[in-house]
């Protein structure tokens, strides 16, 4: 992966030296510790792309809360990659089938037996978190606590795929409805198409496609209902 920082499957012997390895590691990215002061802000959202930003309130994912997503690796890509472009930083977290590249992203395989500890310290340092667990975990309130509190002393957006957590400020669903460019045993795939639908915790929807890869615009990539 050129470009990315990755922990991989090291040998840690407790969780205080797989945090200060953790920590060597975004600082190598440029991510000092304690990047973000608590309070202060670039803006209220990580950015997403135009035709998803329309989805979303305030156009972005809401930094210092939770955004539950689905399995839908085409949809967390196209995310990652919009936030890595413009120069944020990224942690994906739990997902080592998930290949994402860029100078601003640090994969982290395997969180170890205490995941949400290594979430919260990213969440205190990046832009964008993104948590993925291999099977579904509703996560209790009294577990959930101390990582909202460290989210709420840095800026970045969390994003769980597979851990529920309580009250999640935005949920998204994305499912590949369709691919473009390709025939029987012909051609290449030049798109592929997402249906997402966003709901805020006030349980307001939104839904629409989204085309990654080449933009098709003689048809319609959006529709809000």
């Amino acid at each position: 992966m050129v470009g990315t920082s990755v922990l991989k499957g090291e040998v840690f012997e407790n969780r205080e030296a797989r945090i200060a390895h953790l920590r060597a590691r975004m600082a190598k990215m440029g991510v000092p510790d304690s990047f973000h002061a608590p309070g202060v802000t670039k803006d209220d959202v990580v950015a997403v792309s135009g035709p998803l930003s329309v989805l979303l309130s305030g156009g972005g994912l809401p930094r210092r809360a939770v955004t539950h997503m689905n399995e839908c690796a085409a949809l967390a890509v196209e995310i990652i990659a919009h936030a890595s472009s413009a120069g944020d930083s990224v942690a994906v977290v739990g997902w080592p089938e998930l290949i994402v590249t860029g100078d601003t992203v640090l994969v982290v395989p395997d969180a170890g037996v205490d995941p949400l500890h290594v979430v919260g310290v990213l969440a205190q340092n990046v832009d964008l978190v993104v948590f993925h667990t291999a099977r579904a975990w509703s996560v209790p309130p009294s577990v959930a606590r101390p990582l909202g509190a460290k989210l709420r002393e840095g800026t970045a957006a969390l994003v769980t795929v597979g851990a529920h957590l309580p009250s999640p400020a935005l949920t998204l669903t994305g499912e590949v409805t369709g691919f473009t460019g390709i025939a029987r045993g012909t051609g290449r795939i030049r798109s592929i198409e997402v249906s997402v639908r966003a709901e805020t915790k006030a349980r307001q929807a939104r839904t629409g496609s989204l085309y990654i890869g080449q933009q098709l615009p003689e048809k319609p990539t959006l529709r809000v209902v």
